[in-house]
């Protein structure tokens, strides 16, 4: 063979290959540590944000729960002042008690409902909400009382929210927190409109709103077939998901 500079033409190749199989080699490596490095930046960067997004949520839920503190602790001393007058106006007490009878029954009990402030909170964003999810709702009525028929005005059932339209109806009960006790009521009350000729040929749906709704209590209200309403922030409400196995039930 014939030589170049001291080496046979097979000899120059085969450096020659090997020299860009280091090459190769080299770029690769350095293809790898770039992609290493953009991960690394990118799950830094994410983690980052799911920090900040953490802890943006943590401040809002305190500000929410120390403005609930507020407002009931304001509630705590109206009642106060209220009851203190009645005891200064002995003259006023008949009075006084037919008119807290007469609100206690359009508003129900404080510690059976979370009150005008979660409904008014829940009311502007709940027919959004379920129509997303394919209905179409055009209008919420709130405190709302069904007589039994026949029976010259006798109340039959409360209804805190109702979304309805030509073929469905939807009825939220709304809640401070989730007990066991509220979904059986709700239960009872979803029969008892059912009866009602107003709904007799509707689909009647029944949903649980409240400020806190997890764990086990979630899990039966879903396997009644009720939609189960939360809230994610002070301002907002939202539809929890069906879990699998479990679908809106239609009365």
């Amino acid at each position: 063979m014939a030589e170049k500079n001291g080496m046979t033409r097979l000899e120059w190749a085969q450096a020659a290959a090997w020299k860009a199989i280091r090459e190769g080699q080299k770029a690769a490596r350095e293809f790898r540590e770039e992609t290493q490095k953009s991960l690394r930046e990118f799950r830094e960067e994410t983690q980052k944000s799911l920090r900040e997004y953490r802890e943006e949520s943590q401040k809002a839920a305190r500000e929410s729960r120390e403005e609930m503190r507020e407002i009931r602790e304001y509630m705590r001393e109206t009642s106060q002042k209220v009851w203190d007058s009645i005891l200064v106006s002995r003259d006023n007490i008949d009075r006084l008690s037919k008119n807290l009878d007469a609100a206690n029954k359009r508003s129900g009990k404080f510690d059976r409902k979370f009150g005008e402030l979660w409904e008014l909170m829940v009311v502007p964003h709940i027919r959004e909400k379920f129509n997303e999810l394919g209905f179409h709702f055009e209008s919420v009525g709130r405190d709302l009382e069904f007589d039994r028929p026949n029976t010259n005005g006798r109340t039959l059932i409360e209804v805190d929210i109702l979304l309805e339209n030509g073929d469905s109806a939807i009825v939220v009960e709304v809640k401070d927190s989730f007990k066991k006790k509220y979904l059986d009521e709700h239960l009872v009350r979803m029969k008892k409109l059912k009866t009602l000729p107003r709904f007799a040929n509707k689909k009647l749906y029944g949903a649980i709103a409240a400020e806190f709704v997890r764990g086990e209590s979630k899990q039966h209200a879903f396997e009644q077939g009720f939609y189960v309403l939360n809230r994610p922030d002070s301002m907002n409400v939202e539809i929890e998901p069906f879990p699998k196995g479990c679908k809106p039930r239609a009365w």
